[in-house]
């Protein structure tokens, strides 16, 4: 892993300068020159060490919202318009990976050298600032630590196994070989613990002290969230469901809200946590999220549509169906020809005629996921009363009737199919669940094919770590995903 982090990180004046060059003005709230701010000297002062994590979520905007759409061709929910053979989405509607074996276009390079470099940089470096009082300590430790846990989370079920990096020790770094899933899982645990017990109930401003409206820094309750999610993919049934409730119970912040329209609308009362798309003042455009920007058609340009068996999987009068759903119609064919895409966001990236507020920002963790966790959760522990009364919370918002008494098999096939209508287009829920369901063979074979004569094969469930790796780690060597090569 030397290549990823052997340059750039004698200081950590990047992560300021990334936020004060892309991120919002409600984030940042520090003037330059502050490029020249090197190594310990950015954690002796408050609003340097804020905005160096500002600048993590700065970037998770481009390298994790942005690339969704990637997320969600992987498995049964998007389609390309025009699947172009010259463009990565080809290659990963496809599954096949090829131009992931390039460092620069692929997860492992954004997780690790943007997400984890950066966190573990801001852990070490706070820990040992003279500057900062214990508790802006506490407060900052937490959240890189739990921009870890995500990171980990999400290349553990990209790439398998992969090596546990929690240290800027460039030495160490670059022979760390695989470390187990279960390790790195208990690693995210750890994480998420400790930052769920520092972490305040108030989403808070830069000042670490006052509270917010904006939901975009991690907060206690988005900890919790995330670890309820963690503890339903390692199946520890009873930890899922009591995280869950902790985030349910908060009526005070949260609530399932009855209009679908105002679901993805900044600060909605639903969102636990987002992350707050690159506000620009002074150039005539306002950006919204890049899922709004690339799923709504630009100049009647439509780049990807909901496929047939998403949109059949919809029941008749699925409010989610009407609001969640655009239709696209393609006159240049006799008949035309009707398309569905996701619009659950309503604004495009770009909104022209002066600089405007925006009213969308990307929702990572949201209410209606904890109700399906516990849902999840209390099914398997044999608790079918609860986990019908959660999947009926949600059903209810969509207009359906509800469930009735239900086998434990078949409740548990309802709960994972309102998880496929619920989360489609965010951030892989449908990829990820394939592959903890140990469902992704069955499905990925029937609908592959659909592909534009793409097949399917059980390694295609792991990306490749990227070639350029077993170059510069040589304890990654001969250990490289079934089905991928280790060498150019």
């Amino acid at each position: 892993m030397k290549n990823i982090f052997k340059k750039h990180y004698s200081n950590v004046a990047f992560a300021i300068i990334l936020s004060l060059g892309t991120s919002c003005k409600k984030m940042i709230e520090i003037k330059p020159p502050v490029d020249k701010i090197t190594g310990q000297t950015v954690y002796n002062n408050l609003s340097t060490s804020v905005a160096a994590i500002n600048g993590i979520y700065a970037q998770m905007v481009n390298e994790i919202s942005g690339r969704v759409p990637e997320l969600s061709v992987l498995p049964d929910e998007l389609v390309p318009m025009a699947p172009d053979p010259v463009l990565l989405n080809y290659d990963v509607y496809t599954n096949n990976y090829i131009r992931y074996f390039d460092l620069q276009k692929s997860y492992w390079a954004s997780f690790y050298k943007i997400f984890i470099y950066r966190a573990n940089s801001l852990i070490e470096g706070v820990k040992l600032s003279q500057g900062l009082t214990p508790n802006q300590k506490k407060i900052l430790v937490s959240e890189a630590k739990f921009i870890r846990a995500f990171s980990y989370f999400y290349l553990l079920n990209l790439y398998g196994d992969v090596p546990l990096v929690i240290s800027t020790d460039l030495k160490t770094n670059e022979s760390i070989p695989r470390t187990t899933t279960e390790i790195v899982y208990q690693q995210i645990i750890s994480d998420l613990i400790e930052a769920e017990e520092n972490l305040t109930q108030n989403y808070l401003s830069p000042d670490l002290l006052t509270p917010t409206i904006d939901r975009v820094r991690p907060n206690k309750y988005a900890a919790a969230a995330l670890l309820a999610r963690v503890y339903l993919f390692h199946e520890e049934w009873d930890k899922a469901e009591a995280e869950a409730t902790k985030v349910i119970n908060n009526t005070a912040y949260f609530e399932l809200l009855q209009n679908l329209d105002q679901v993805f609308l900044k600060n909605s009362r639903e969102t636990i946590w987002a992350l707050q798309p690159n506000y620009q003042s002074g150039d005539g455009q306002s950006n919204n999220t890049l899922e709004g920007g690339t799923f709504i058609p630009s100049s009647s340009l439509l780049k990807y549509y909901v496929c047939d068996s998403l949109y059949q999987s919809f029941e008749a009068n699925d409010k989610r169906k009407a609001n969640w759903l655009a239709v696209y119609e393609d006159s240049s064919v006799i008949p035309s020809i009707k398309r569905y895409y996701p619009f659950k966001y309503k604004v495009g990236s770009n909104v022209t005629g002066g600089a405007q507020e925006q009213t969308e920002y990307s929702i990572v963790l949201r209410l209606a996921e904890q109700y399906l966790i516990r849902a999840e959760a209390r099914a398997h522990s044999n608790n079918s009363v609860g986990a019908i009364e959660d999947l009926n919370i949600i059903r209810g918002r969509a207009g359906l009737e509800p469930a009735q008494a239900l086998s434990q098999t078949e409740l548990l096939s309802s709960i994972i199919k309102a998880r496929r209508i619920e989360f489609f287009s965010e951030y892989g829920m449908r990829w990820f669940d394939l592959k903890r369901l140990r469902k992704i063979d069955e499905v990925m074979a029937n609908f592959a094919p659909l592909k534009g004569g793409s097949t399917w094969a059980s390694y295609k469930a792991l990306l490749p770590i990227p070639l350029s790796e077993f170059i510069n780690n040589p304890s990654l060597r001969g250990h490289q995903n079934p089905g991928y090569p280790e060498t150019f």
